[in-house]
């Protein structure tokens, strides 16, 4: 049975850089067999999250975005770095994975999470990275060693290509290691 990968990318800009570097790793991942499904937050929209509110008070976005990650084998996160560290809607999104606690699978539990930021600056994509990788543990997902930093991303994309070689051999080594680490972390069964 293919490995079912969420990605889970972008910012509050309808074409943002991160979100293209989110689809080059899921496209990778398809060509080795995993089934992919991407929530682009530009797109969903999410309200900001309220703990007093119960799921039911959500839309249906927020319940389909809970269950997706509910489903998934593994996760890609992929985001901007704003002043060196996650922008608030990436946050936002994580925080509705609380509704993920009562269930099968809480939160990330003991699922691979790749990770990606885009940055002006190496230093911003590298600490967004780094303020994610406690964000992951935190929700209790394993994060893949291979990270992905993309320093000047403005100048690694061409439309929705990297044509950055050095930019798109790390991304491969993200997407290898997250399906060798999924598969190392499935359930036997």
């Amino acid at each position: 049975m293919a490995l079912k990968i969420i990605g889970v990318g972008g910012t509050n800009r309808p074409n943002s850089q991160s979100y293209l570097a989110l689809e080059a790793a899921l496209s990778d991942l398809e060509k080795h067999g995993a089934d992919v499904q991407a929530f682009k937050l530009y797109d969903l929209q999410l309200p900001m999250y309220d703990p007093i509110k119960s799921l039911n008070y959500y839309g249906d976005n927020v319940r389909i975005f809970v269950e997706g990650i509910r489903q998934a084998d593994a996760v890609i996160l992929s985001t901007a770095s704003y002043h060196g560290i996650l922008p608030g809607i990436m946050k936002n999104a994580m925080d509705f994975l609380d509704f993920t606690d009562a269930g099968p699978r809480p939160y990330l539990s003991g699922r691979a999470v790749g990770l990606m930021a885009t940055g002006g600056s190496e230093h911003g994509a590298s600490t967004t990275i780094d303020s994610m990788v406690h964000m992951v543990h935190a929700l209790r997902g394993v994060v893949v060693p291979a990270t992905v930093p993309i320093d000047r991303a403005w100048e690694r994309f061409d439309r929705h290509t990297i044509i950055d070689e050095k930019i798109a051999r790390r991304v491969r080594q993200m997407t290898a290691g997250l399906m060798q680490l999924s598969g190392q972390l499935q359930p036997a069964g």
